[in-house]
Formats: structure tokens, C-alpha cells, sequence
């Protein structure tokens, strides 16, 4: 949508809300009174909001520019920054009242349009449009030929996603609201990807295209006393994708090595894959306060998705089927799957309120799925021997159950203090089913069960010192994944003081240890995080206020991992210490205007330790009011990263904005 789309679609709600005078019979001339004896009372203005437009300018990117747009990707040129806008209809014919709100357009990174309806006991009618560009290009990740010289990672992506989403209520405010609600996600781009063969990978470009309907219905109950809502829906969902290599481009991919003598190189790939897929489930929740001593809520969703996927591959070059030692120059690859996965969710809980100063909350959730799938083809291998037909196919099942109890009990023990402690027992089971086995464990099933116990504190002295805490320990013997939480402590410190009705101070502090001694994963991870926080606002902020934030994080790591090359074991080590500075200052500037203002801070951020990097955005923002309803806007922004063991990944820029804003 471009402005001009924009600007026209504002116009013709504006449009839909005036009523057109309706001829009716000649009227007398009256004679004029005098002013003092017929005042004239002023209308309420029936169009209300700000619109900012302006220009941007950029300044060459110096250094890497794809780092620059992984991380910031704002260009040059007319844009449309920011809008408000509310329409009162006087006749009340149509809708009452009808908000929108716009931000970003002229092709920036993150775009928004959202829109909203309402007619009082009619209807609400929301909307929201998001446009998202997503660039991710970075040499040090994903990139094994880093050592060699190659400042180019082989998983890189420049994709362009919108989402769409939009509900209608019927007679809101009232005790039964029906709904009806429609989503609309869709991805495409391109980017590099690997392509994964025995003893190689091979570096590719890719496309992609993914979309997803959601369509949704249903009810709201609203009593006094109790609320329940059931809703129907369905999806669709698709994903294709196509790895490509134009044929007798010679890649030699990742392997720097002859394998029994030969070298494996790719020299040509067409591989599609196509899915699609559709679900409908049903979703029921509820909340209820029989009594005052007793508040109950609960919620369940069941669904079940399926879907089928197509996939074809066509290569040559060099390869090599390990499990058979057999050397081939191209293959061709069929394979059809179709699965489905039902699935069950629920939670309930309960408030007690024991005593008036005594409470006891307690919950319940279950998490169930279950997915099962089938796939059959062929893989034709062709090479100096001659031709071998390989049929494939499994059928593969997974299992995941995942279960807690948690409650929790608070007491406050006077006016100030408040105490709290609770216990949660978790337990779980998945498991896998594959056949035919090919390599793989035919079976695999894990379990845990984990008890976690919790408690903390809340200390209010007056009106201007709040404190509050809790901690949480827990210990198992299992874990569905190596990273999992194993036996872990965490806690967490917050604290407030309000010195003035202009003055406030805050302070966070947290951390977690999560240990996992088990031979083949050796995890060992503590992190921290301690941050304070200043807001002045002396005299209401009408000539000068600031806000200010100060973090510092740690986080250190080592976990065992297999080294691809050599599959030997080894320890992979993080150590990072991180300082980071927010603030902002404004200041009203007298003589100019009620709305002239200048701010100036902008963030910055230095880290030490495994990967030392440095970012730095300083910005400085000024409004000037030219005339009635209009006034100058401008704004600078520096961004300057940099990174001391990867100064190839190194940008700076400056960024220029100035425009007006029209106020109504």
C-alpha cells in the first residue's frame, strides 16, 4: 500500500461518516438576531490526530553492510513515520468512533497499519496490517570455512513477511458476544542454505514461500460473576521451498579432504519440496467467582492438524552413499509423507482465600501430542557401474506428554510484608517410534520428574519503598534436551523508591544456575543480570525531564559437543560480560512554542569476554512548532558496531530524518 493508497483510504472513512442533508420543504427567510442574542455553540471537532511525514537520509553504510541490515536495515527516502487519527460520526449512523493508527511506510523494516470500529452495542470491528523485512547475513555464523577465508555464511536469509489480522464483535457490552475473527500470515524470500550430503555439505541458494489461514468463531458469556468462551476454528497452511545450483557450476562444498581418493563436489541441484497442510480445532475456556472466598478458571484446546508434504531432488557431481561405499555422479529422489498430530492441552486452577490475610492458589496444566506419519519413494543412483534403485519409506510415531501441579500459598503477615512459598511437581514422558530403523534407534523413550519448590517476599514501607524477591530450586534425573533446565536455582530482586512525587529510582537484579552433570553433556551455565533505573520528571515534565537505565549481565557456559570434522569429543566455552547504558533527556525550550522540544541520549553497549563487541546509538530528536497545527520534526541517529575478533563484521552510519507534523 502506498501513501497515496493510504491518504485516500483515510479520506473515504471520512467521507463514510458525514450524513448527506436531506431536501425538505422552503423555508421562510429569518430575520438575523443579534450576536449577543443567538449564540453560536462551537461544534466538536469531528477529525482528531497528528500526521508526521518526512525524508530520510543515510549515509553509506562504512563496513559491512549486511551486518548493518541484519541488525538495523532502515534506508533513505519520503516516509510516511507516524499517524493517528480519530473520526467521530455526530449522527451515531454508521459507527461511533473509528481509530487508526500508522507507523513506518516507505519500505522500512517493520510497518504497521491497524484500524478499529465501534458502534456502541452494535458492533467492534478490529483490524491490524504488519508488513516485516527480516535480513540475516552473518559471516561468523554458520560459516566452517571461516578458517579459509570465506566471509560468508552459508545460512543467510532476506525474507519479507505480512500478517494480516481482523474480528468482528456483535453487540458488545452485553452478556452474549458472538465473534468472528480471520488471520492471515504469508513469508517469501530467499537466502543460502546447506545441502546436506554423505561426508559434505554444500552451500545453495534457496527460495521460499509460506502462508497460513486461520479462521476462527465463537461466543463470550459475560456475567457478573462468571465468563465462558467457546471457539471454533480451522487453518490451512502451505510451505514451499527450492534449493537450486545452476548445472556445471563446480561447488566443492565444505570438505577440504579426498574421501578414499575421491573428491565430492556438487556440479548441479534442483530440489523442491512442497506441504501442505490444514487443522480444525476447538478451544474452551472459563472463569468463575461463586463466592468472594473462591475464584476458579480453567481452559481446554484440542486439535488436529495433518498435512502432506511432496519432494523431489535432482543433483550430480561427485558423491558417496557411506552405509553401502558406493561413489555416484547424479541422483534423482522421489518421496511422499503424510502425518497428523493431535493434540490436547488443558489447565486449571483455583484462589482460596483462606483468611483475609491468608491465600492459596492452585493449578493444574496437561500438554498432549502425538505425531504419527508415513512416507514412501525412491532414490535412482547413477555412477561408472551403472544404476541402482533404492527404495525408501518409514513410519515413524512421537509421543510427548508433559504434566505439573503447582501451589502456592500467601500470607501477609502485616500491612508491609508479604510472604509467599509453593511447590510444583512436574513430570513428563516422549517417545519415538521409527521403522525401519536405517541407522536410527528403533525405539527411544525419555522420561523426568522434577519437584521445584519456590517462595519470596513483598515489603512495602509506605507510599515510596516497595521491595520484593523469590527464589526457585529444582533437580531431576532427565531432560528432553541438553540445554534443558536440569538442577537449576534462579532468583530475582526488585526494589522501588519513590524519593518525590518527581523522583523515582528502580532496581533489578536476577540470576540462574542450571548444571547437568551427565557424562556425554556436561552442562555448566550461570548468568546474571543487575539493572537500575532514574525517572525525574520535576514540575510535570513541562520543561525538563530524563529517564536513564544501567545494566550490567554476565553469562558464562560449557557444555560437551562432538567435533563435526573428527567426531571427537570436546568442551565449548562461553564467557561474556556485557555493560549497557539507555537514556534520554528532554528539554522544553522556551519562546519557540508550547511543543517545541529538544531530547537527546540513545543507548550504548560494550561486552567483554568471548566475542567483545561494541554498539553504539546516540540520537538527538527536535520539534519546532511552525504555525497553528503544524509543526518541524527532526531527528538524528548514529549507529557504530563493532566487534574486536571479528572486525570484518564492523559498520558505522548516520541517519537524518526531518519532516512535519500536522496536527487536527
Amino acid at each position: 500500500m502506498t501513501m497515496k493508497h493510504l491518504i485516500w483510504v483515510w479520506l473515504c472513512l471520512t467521507a463514510s461518516g458525514q450524513e448527506t442533508p436531506r431536501p425538505g420543504p422552503p423555508q421562510e427567510p429569518s430575520t438575523p438576531k443579534a450576536a449577543s442574542d443567538s449564540p453560536v455553540a462551537v461544534p466538536e471537532p469531528w477529525v482528531t490526530g497528528t500526521l508526521d511525514f518526512g525524508y530520510r537520509w543515510r549515509t553509506d553504510p562504512a563496513g559491512n553492510v549486511d551486518l548493518y541490515r541484519s541488525l538495523v536495515d532502515l534506508g533513505e527516502g519520503p516516509k510516511f513515520l507516524n499517524g493517528n487519527l480519530s473520526i467521530m460520526d455526530p449522527t451515531h449512523r454508521w459507527f461511533d468512533q473509528i481509530d487508526t493508527h500508522a507507523a513506518n511506510w516507505g519500505d522500512d523494516p517493520y510497518t504497521t497499519l491497524n484500524v478499529t470500529i465501534r458502534k456502541r452495542r452494535v458492533y467492534d470491528f478490529a483490524s491490524s496490517y504488519r508488513n516485516l523485512a527480516y535480513f540475516n547475513s552473518i559471516p561468523s555464523f554458520a560459516n566452517p570455512l571461516l578458517d579459509r577465508g570465506v566471509f560468508s555464511s552459508e545460512r543467510t536469509y532476506d525474507l519479507r513477511s505480512r500478517i494480516n489480522s481482523f474480528e468482528l464483535s456483535l453487540f458488545p457490552s452485553t452478556r452474549i458476544v458472538p465473534y468472528l475473527a480471520y488471520d492471515r500470515s504469508s513469508t517469501y524470500g530467499n537466502g543460502v542454505t546447506p545441502f546436506v550430503s554423505d561426508q559434505n555439505e554444500y552451500a545453495v541458494p534457496f527460495r521460499t514461500n509460506v502462508f497460513n489461514n486461520n479462521m476462527r468463531g465463537g461466543v463470550r458469556i459475560e456475567l457478573s460473576r462468571y465468563h465462558v468462551t467457546v471457539e471454533q476454528g480451522g487453518t490451512t497452511f502451505g510451505d514451499d521451498q527450492t534449493l537450486f545450483q545452476s548445472p556445471g557450476a563446480n561447488n566443492p562444498g565444505n570438505r577440504d579432504s579426498l574421501f578414499f581418493g575421491n573428491s565430492l563436489s556438487l556440479n548441479g541441484l534442483s530440489q523442491t519440496t512442497a506441504v501442505r497442510g490444514h487443522s480444525v480445532y476447538t478451544k474452551v475456556l472459563g472463569t468463575a467467582q461463586p463466592t468472594d472466598w473462591l475464584a476458579l478458571y480453567g481452559q481446554y484446546l484440542y486439535t488436529w492438524p495433518q498435512n502432506d508434504t511432496n519432494y523431489q531432488q535432482m543433483n550430480s557431481g561427485t558423491f558417496v552413499l557411506q552405509s553401502q561405499a558406493l561413489f555416484f555422479t547424479s541422483q534423482h529422489s522421489l518421496l511422499t509423507s503424510a502425518a497428523q498430530a493431535p493434540h490436547q492441552a488443558g489447565n486449571a486452577g483455583a484462589e482460596f482465600r483462606l483468611h483475609p490475610r491468608l491465600r492459596f492458589i492452585a493449578s493444574w496444566l496437561t500438554d498432549r501430542i502425538h505425531v504419527s506419519g508415513d512416507s514412501a519413494g525412491q532414490n535412482r543412483l547413477s555412477g561408472s557401474s551403472g544404476t541402482q534403485l533404492i527404495s525408501v519409506g518409514n513410519t515413524a510415531e512421537l509421543r510427548n506428554d508433559y504434566n505439573h501441579v503447582e501451589g502456592e500459598i500467601f500470607w501477609d503477615v502485616t500491612r508491609r510484608l508479604t510472604l509467599q512459598g509453593g511447590y510444583r511437581y512436574e513430570w513428563g514422558r516422549t517417545s519415538t517410534f521409527v521403522l525401519p530403523p536405517a541407522g536410527l534407534a528403533s525405539q527411544d523413550i525419555t522420561g523426568f520428574r522434577r519437584n521445584v519448590t519456590k517462595g519470596g517476599f513483598s515489603y512495602r514501607m509506605g507510599t515510596g519503598l516497595s521491595v520484593s524477591g523469590d527464589v526457585e530450586g529444582a533437580g531431576t534425573d532427565a531432560a528432553y534436551f541438553r540445554t534443558s533446565l536440569y538442577r537449576y536455582q534462579r532468583s530475582r530482586l526488585q526494589a522501588s523508591y519513590q524519593a518525590t512525587s518527581q523522583l523515582t529510582f528502580s532496581a533489578t537484579f536476577s540470576a540462574i544456575n542450571n548444571q547437568n552433570p551427565s557424562p556425554n553433556i556436561t552442562l555448566d551455565y550461570f548468568g546474571t543480570q543487575s539493572s537500575g533505573t532514574v525517572l525525574w520528571n520535576p514540575a510535570g515534565a513541562k520543561r525538563i525531564g530524563f529517564q536513564g537505565t544501567y545494566t550490567y549481565a554476565s553469562t558464562r557456559s560449557s557444555i560437551s559437543f562432538l567435533v563435526p570434522q573428527t567426531l571427537q569429543r570436546d568442551q565449548s566455552r562461553y564467557d561474556d560480560r556485557a555493560h549497557s547504558i539507555q537514556g534520554m533527556l528532554d528539554f522544553a525550550l522556551p519562546g519557540l512554542g508550547a511543543q517545541a522540544k529538544l531530547s537527546a541520549g540513545g543507548s550504548f553497549f560494550i561486552s567483554s569476554g568471548s566475542r567483545p563487541t561494541s554498539y553504539f546509538q546516540p540520537a538527538g530528536k527536535l520539534i519546532l512548532p511552525l504555525r497553528h497545527a503544524v509543526a518541524w520534526i527532526s531527528e538524528w541517529t548514529y549507529y557504530g558496531y563493532a566487534e574486536s575478533l571479528y572486525s570484518y563484521e564492523s559498520f558505522r552510519t548516520h541517519l537524518v530524518t526531518t519532516g512535519v507534523r500536522i496536527t487536527f
